[in-house]
C-alpha cells in the first residue's frame, strides 16, 4: 500500500498530518483485511437492493463503515453513520444516503444488541461471529 492516495501529487499527499495518514492506512487495510466478512454484513442488511447493485461508491462507503463500526470502539457509532451520510451526499447520488443510513443504523442497532448478549467476544472474533449468527438467523 506504497501509494495511499493515488489522485493527490506528492506535496498534497505531504500536506496531511501523519496522525490522518495513519488513520486512513488503518480504514483501508482494515477493510481489505476483513472484506468477505463485512461485504456478508452488507448483504444480509441490504434487503431491498442485491449487493452487486450498490454503487461502487456506495458500496465502498459502507465497507469502511462497516469496517468501523466492527473496528473501531473509540468513534462512537452515530459519528461513523454521520461521516459516512456526508459521504454519500457529496459523492454519490441525491437519494442513495438514506440507503446508507438505514442499513448503517439497523446494523449498528442489531450490533450494539449483540455486543450486550455476548460481551466476552473479542473485537478481532466480532466480526465472523456476528456474521455466522446473522446467516443462522436468515
Amino acid at each position: 500500500m506504497e501509494d495511499l492516495f493515488p489522485g493527490l501529487t506528492q506535496e498534497e499527499q505531504d500536506e496531511f498530518e501523519p496522525e490522518v495518514v495513519l488513520f486512513a492506512r488503518y480504514l483501508v487495510a482494515g477493510t481489505l483485511e476483513n472484506i468477505d466478512g463485512i461485504d456478508d454484513v452488507i448483504a444480509a442488511y441490504s434487503v431491498r437492493r442485491a449487493f452487486d447493485r450498490i454503487d461502487v461508491i456506495d458500496r465502498n462507503i459502507l465497507r469502511i463503515s462497516v469496517f468501523s463500526l466492527f473496528f473501531s470502539e473509540d468513534t462512537h457509532p452515530h459519528v461513523i453513520i454521520d461521516e459516512a451520510v456526508k459521504l454519500s451526499q457529496e459523492f454519490s447520488s441525491e437519494v442513495n444516503y438514506r440507503f446508507i443510513n438505514g442499513l448503517l443504523d439497523a446494523l449498528m442497532q442489531e450490533l450494539s444488541a449483540y455486543r450486550t448478549t455476548y460481551p466476552d467476544v473479542s473485537t478481532d472474533k466480532l466480526l465472523s461471529s456476528f456474521v455466522a449468527g446473522k446467516k443462522k438467523t436468515s
